[in-house]
C-alpha cells in the first residue's frame, strides 16, 4: 500500500506540474519540482529523482535559468539506467533545447541527435517523432531547409504505421512552414488547406 501510495503521489505531481506549465504559471511549476526532487532525494528513489529533476530543469529553461538547469540535466543524464531509455531520450531533448536558446548549435545537434537515436533503439515512436520534429526546426531556423525537410519525411514514414493525426498535421505544418520560407507558396498554401 507504501509503494501504491508513493506512485499515487509521484504521478499526481508530475500532473500538477503539468498543469502549471500549461496555465503559463512556470514559477509555481519550478517551485513544485524542486520540492519534490528534494521529497525524492530524500527517500532516495532514483528514478522519482530522475523525473522531478527533468521537469525542474524543464521549467529552469522556461525561466532562462540555464546553468541550474544543464547542471540538473546532466547530472540527471548520469543517473539513468537501462530501464529508463525514454527519460534518457526526454533529457537529451531537454538538453538540446537549452543549448538551442543558447545558440550554443553543435551541442543542440548532438543531444537531439543522441535523443533521436535513444528513442529510435527501443522503438519509442512518439518520442521519436518528436525529436525529428525538433532536429527539422532547428535545421529550419539555420535555413538548412533540405535537412529540415529530410527528418520531416522520417517523422511521416514512422506515422505511417502509427495513425496519430494530431503528429502527422504538426509534420505537415512544418513542412508547409518551410515551403512558405523557401517561396515555395503554392504548396505551402496546398498543405495548410489539407
Amino acid at each position: 500500500q507504501n509503494e501504491l501510495h508513493a506512485n499515487l503521489h509521484q504521478d499526481v505531481m508530475l500532473n500538477l506540474l503539468d498543469i502549471h506549465e500549461i496555465k503559463g504559471d512556470i514559477n509555481k511549476m519550478e517551485r513544485t519540482a524542486h520540492e519534490s526532487l528534494n521529497e525524492a532525494r530524500q527517500v532516495g528513489e532514483i528514478k522519482n529523482e530522475i523525473l522531478f529533476a527533468e521537469r525542474d530543469a524543464y521549467a529552469l529553461i522556461l525561466l532562462n535559468r540555464m546553468d541550474e538547469a544543464e547542471n540538473l540535466l546532466i547530472s540527471s543524464v548520469e543517473k539513468c539506467d537501462d530501464q529508463m531509455v525514454g527519460t534518457l531520450a526526454i533529457l537529451y531533448a531537454d538538453l538540446g533545447m537549452l543549448y538551442a536558446n543558447r545558440y550554443e548549435y553543435d551541442k543542440c545537434l548532438v543531444n537531439y541527435n543522441l535523443s533521436w537515436r535513444t528513442a529510435s533503439t527501443k522503438g519509442i515512436k512518439e518520442a521519436e517523432i518528436l525529436c525529428l520534429l525538433n532536429l527539422a526546426n532547428l535545421h529550419r531556423s539555420l535555413g538548412n531547409y533540405e535537412k529540415a525537410m529530410d527528418y520531416i519525411q522520417r517523422g511521416l514514414e514512422i506515422l505511417i504505421d502509427a495513425e496519430d493525426v494530431r503528429r502527422s498535421v504538426q509534420l505537415q505544418y512544418s513542412i508547409a512552414n518551410i515551403d512558405y520560407e523557401i517561396w515555395n507558396v503554392e504548396t505551402a498554401k496546398g498543405l495548410l488547406t489539407e
